[in-house]
């Protein structure tokens, strides 16, 4: 199983004993939302599962933990590896090393919901199945996390992170995506951005319908001052979270500046892995059209030359352009 993350605090003595306990989680996706167990007294998200007893499988503790602690009964036959995170920090009864391996499972279940069969401490933290968008118990979570009791929220805060990634989607724009552009226009000027990159200069008009009928003039290589170029709209459950284009070949200008690819999050929904997201799924979508695709950003810009990175980005060499640095990276097939 491929490890997701490994949190390793380092504030133990590495030779002092080792408590290892080894656990399951139910990652299950419904409708765009994820089921998990709220605490409502202590009001945090864990997925369901727990650790594994004598004599049991992983697929075994899978299905009993979960219709324990949430009444869902697992579809054996959907149950597929997501990933390992390991944790491992100094135990907060003692000087022992505590190490925490959670195995995720993604899986399916059946219609009917069950009556929960709670533990005492679970009773006690009043546990409740509950259908969330992985963006709001995200949000939840990293911040109740930030305490040392609530450091197993982190965990489960990355694993959000990671379903908040796979519900982005790219769409082709259309009128009944205005009333989010305009907003997302808004979202832009409040923070005084004035310039949303991969859009086709949507900043610059008043008119939507004129937008669009520029940007498909662009793409259909009507417009001559403009390379043509696709342009979409990066969507997380139907939201229009940014803007992101592919630019079908390249000038010698846009070789040394500009790239093929352009992409903008609207500042409201940044530090989410959209871009991460959405820069693989445009790079999967023109994945057999180029062998090498260049795409850049500014030195100082952190995230995005993260998101690049993480896509596999190569960097080429820097260069300085209206007196910005600018980091230049391909992406090879």
């Amino acid at each position: 199983m491929r490890t997701i993350a490994i949190f390793d605090e380092k504030n133990y003595k590495e030779n002092a004993n080792r408590f290892i306990r080894e656990a399951v989680r139910a990652v299950i996706i419904k409708d765009g939302k994820v089921a998990l167990v709220k605490s409502l007294k202590e009001k945090h998200y864990k997925f369901p599962g727990g650790g594994i007893e004598e004599n049991e499988t992983h697929i075994d503790t899978l299905i009993r933990e979960t219709k324990e602690e949430t009444g869902l009964v697992i579809k054996s036959s959907t149950i597929k590896k997501c990933g390992l995170i390991h944790e491992i920090r100094k135990s907060i009864y003692n000087d022992d090393v505590f190490e925490q391996k959670s195995y995720y499972y993604f899986a399916e279940v059946e219609d009917n919901v069950l009556k929960q069969e709670l533990s005492e401490n679970e009773k006690e933290l009043q546990y409740v199945l509950e259908w969330v968008n992985p963006s709001i118990a995200y949000e939840v979570n990293t911040n109740l996390g930030k305490e040392y009791a609530n450091k197993f929220l982190l965990r489960e805060a990355c694993v959000l992170n990671l379903l908040i990634g796979s519900s982005v989607r790219l769409a082709k724009p259309s009128e009944e995506h205005f009333n989010q552009l305009l907003e997302l226009k808004q979202d832009f000027i409040k923070n005084n951005e004035p310039r949303i990159q991969g859009s086709g200069s949507i900043d610059k008009y008043d008119d939507l319908n004129e937008w669009l009928k520029s940007i498909n003039d662009i793409e259909q290589g009507k417009n001559e001052k403009i390379v043509p170029s696709t342009y979409y709209l990066i969507l997380s459950d139907d939201e229009v979270v940014g803007t992101i284009c592919m630019r079908h070949y390249l000038t010698k200008d846009l070789e040394e500046f500009g790239g093929h690819i352009g992409y903008s999050i609207k500042p409201s929904a940044r530090r989410k892995g959209y871009a991460k997201e959405a820069l693989r799924l445009i790079l999967e979508l023109y994945k057999d059209k180029y062998d090498e695709i260049l795409i850049m950003c500014e030195d100082d810009n952190i995230a995005s030359n993260k998101t690049i990175l993480a896509n596999g980005g190569i960097l080429i060499n820097q260069i300085e352009k209206f007196g910005l640095k600018i980091n230049r990276y391909k992406i090879v097939k």
